[in-house]
């Protein structure tokens, strides 16, 4: 039988009720980054129904603390999980201090980089989030162009002793450590289909969609869950509409399959 964990239960319930798989990223974007974030919160109500979650980043968190907690608030009273986008990835106690702290502000979910290992660093992230009922996902593959030098580069499998993809060796730990999810770049729609392969019915979740140029129907035809999209909605002066527009074109993707 297959492990099923509460956030994973969570968002799939979304995504059946809602018939969206979109994240909003709620970024501090446009001329007015506060004004972004502060109608952002303002048509939270309105899009509640047509969104699987949202999610919050470090420039949000770090230049508008109070109005960033507000909107999780906001989100999480309309039932949409709120996932912190911090790729932490630090010591283990530092991670466990993070992730604390991510919970008091009412995060449902927080993003792991997977560059410190298990052992002393990840450890103390991942078992914080169970223990406070935080939802984990995994960053195993960047949607910027340059994320090849890193992610994409062959690595020495310690297992195996064979050269593998980092993010093949980041997929494993995903499995292995029992993560919510993984990230992967909406950008790289084939590496999304192996990613799949990988981490079997582990959440997927790909950025990158609309402004940096990733394809929302190859992503979810690749194997994503959920789709980050931003700036295509949160800079729209009627953002209901913009999210309608990219829901009606995914359906009508689906209908002509």
């Amino acid at each position: 039988m297959t492990f099923e964990t509460q956030f994973q239960r969570t968002i799939r319930s979304r995504i059946r009720e809602t018939g969206s798989p979109i994240v909003l990223a709620a970024d501090p974007v446009g001329p007015n980054p506060r004004e972004t974030l502060e109608a952002v919160i303002k048509a939270l109500p309105s899009l509640a129904s047509h969104l699987a979650a949202v999610k919050v980043g470090l420039p949000a968190l770090l230049a508008y603390p109070n109005v960033a907690r507000h909107l999780v608030n906001t989100a999480v009273s309309h039932q949409l999980p709120a996932i912190a986008d911090l790729k932490l990835g630090d010591v283990a106690h530092v991670n466990r201090m993070v992730v604390e702290a991510i919970a008091d502000i009412g995060f449902s979910a927080v993003i792991f980089s997977p560059l410190p290992g298990w052992r002393g660093g990840l450890e103390g992230g991942l078992i914080a989030a169970r223990e406070l009922g935080l939802g984990a996902l995994l960053l195993v593959f960047m949607s910027n162009p340059g994320a090849d030098e890193t992610f994409g580069t062959p690595v020495l499998d310690p297992q195996t002793r064979t050269p593998s993809p980092a993010y093949g060796l980041f997929c494993r730990m995903a499995v292995e450590r029992r993560f919510d999810g993984v990230v992967v770049g909406a950008t790289r729609p084939d590496t999304i289909h192996l990613v799949r392969e990988l981490v079997g019915s582990l959440l997927i979740v790909a950025p990158g969609v609309g402004v940096q140029g990733g394809d929302p129907q190859q992503a979810l035809a690749a194997g994503a869950d959920l789709l980050i999209v931003g700036r295509a909605i949160t800079l729209e002066e009627d953002m209901l509409a913009a999210l309608k527009r990219i829901l009606a074109t995914l359906s009508s993707e689906r209908n002509r399959k």
